[in-house]
C-alpha cells in the first residue's frame, strides 16, 4: 500500500509540473515573437534581399466586383528562373509567354490591365507592413481592393 502512494505521490507532482511548464512556454513565446520579426527584418535587411518582383502571367483570374474573371497585362513576361527574384502569383507557367504578363517591381507605382471582357484598367499599387514584412496590394480606380480566386 505504501508504494501505491508513493507512486500517485510522484504522479501527483508530474501533473502538477506539466501546466507550469506549459504557461511557461505560452508566455515566452508571446515575449519572444516582436523580437523574432525585428531579427527577421534585420536579417532580410543586412542580407540586401530586395523585394521580389510579382507577375501574374496572362489569364490570371481575380475577382472583380464579386465576380471571376480573368486578365491580362502589358508588359513583358520575365524568364528569371530564381524565385527569389520573381515571383509568379499562381505558381509558375511551364511555358512563359513573351508579353501579356503585369509585373510588380519595388519600384511600381500602378500598373495597367485589360479584363477579358475588354476593359482597361489602371490599378495602384499599395505598399504595406503586416506583421513586420512586405505586403503588396492592388487598388482599382474606385477604391475597390484585388483579390486572387482561389
Amino acid at each position: 500500500m505504501q508504494r501505491i502512494r508513493s507512486a500517485l505521490n510522484t504522479i501527483e507532482k508530474h501533473a502538477r509540473a506539466i501546466p507550469i511548464g506549459v504557461t511557461a512556454l505560452i508566455v515566452l513565446a508571446a515575449i519572444a515573437r516582436p523580437y523574432a520579426m525585428d531579427i527577421a527584418r534585420v536579417y532580410m535587411d543586412e542580407a540586401g534581399m530586395t523585394q521580389q518582383q510579382l507577375v501574374m502571367g496572362p489569364g490570371f483570374r481575380v475577382l472583380i466586383d464579386g465576380h471571376e474573371t480573368s486578365i491580362v497585362g502589358n508588359d513583358v513576361c520575365p524568364s528569371e528562373d530564381d524565385p527569389q527574384k520573381v515571383y509568379w502569383l499562381g505558381g509558375k507557367p511551364v511555358y512563359i509567354p513573351a508579353t501579356g504578363c503585369v509585373v510588380i517591381g519595388p519600384a511600381t507605382k500602378e500598373v495597367r490591365v485589360r479584363l477579358v471582357e475588354g476593359a482597361s484598367e489602371v490599378w495602384t499599387v499599395d505598399r504595406r507592413e503586416r506583421n513586420g514584412f512586405p505586403a503588396t496590394l492592388l487598388k482599382r480606380s474606385d477604391g475597390e481592393f484585388i483579390a486572387q480566386v482561389k
